[in-house]
């Protein structure tokens, strides 16, 4: 079997009956405690990194295995950076569609607040896994007077009065709610997430 872990051909030998007791004689040999598999393509297809049946895979079928290893670090580094990088565009794409909304044009502002919402649930999702990754699951630490979880339910409320609007066709109060409430909450998120990049650093500093 050909072994490529992150990105470099492997000389050593591995032993494991399954791909997850393989992949425990990897972290073993290679010193990667407290590193996770963040990829892994087997024979050349990508398989899911959270589902039970790809570490089930019997080593024998394998005759090509490639796998990433991410820490703890890194991964929380990853999901804020990304979450940084679509804040970037989410903050301008709130104003357009608020003065979408003013100037008449409903239709195409509710096409992009319907496609908005999609991306303000995927970041959602990004910041409570960086979240739980660097506090626990019960994570209470408080951002600028709020915890992230109080934050995430006001976004809850504010979402659904915006869903309210536009199914009202109540423009003025969409592009009130778009400006004055959604605007500022993710603007506050322009600092917290360097702060809680700089937490899972001192975190990582001291494990």
């Amino acid at each position: 079997m050909k072994v490529i872990v992150n990105g470099n051909e492997e000389s050593e030998s591995y032993c494991g009956n399954t791909l997850d007791e393989f992949l425990e004689d990897v972290v073993q040999k290679k010193s990667l405690d407290g590193f996770t598999a963040t990829r892994i393509r087997v024979n050349e297809s990508d398989l899911p990194v959270d589902a039970d049946t790809t570490y089930e895979t019997p080593v024998p079928e394998i005759r090509l295995l490639e796998v990433d290893f991410s820490s703890f670090n890194d991964i929380i580094e990853k999901n804020i950076v990304n979450a940084e990088n679509y804040l970037k565009k989410l903050l301008p794409a709130i104003k357009t569609t608020s003065d979408l909304f003013r100037s008449g044009s409903e239709q195409e502002a509710s096409a992009i607040f319907v496609n908005m919402i999609d991306g303000i649930g995927w970041l959602s999702e990004v910041v409570e896994m960086a979240a739980q990754a660097v506090y626990g699951d019960n994570h209470s630490k408080k951002f600028n007077g709020k915890s992230i979880q109080a934050r995430q339910r006001d976004l809850v409320k504010l979402i659904e009065q915006m869903v309210e609007a536009n199914q009202g066709k109540d423009w003025v109060l969409a592009a009130d709610l778009l400006e004055y409430e959604l605007l500022p909450y993710y603007n506050d998120w322009v600092d917290i997430l360097p702060q809680l990049w700089q937490e899972g650093n001192k975190i990582c500093e001291t494990s």
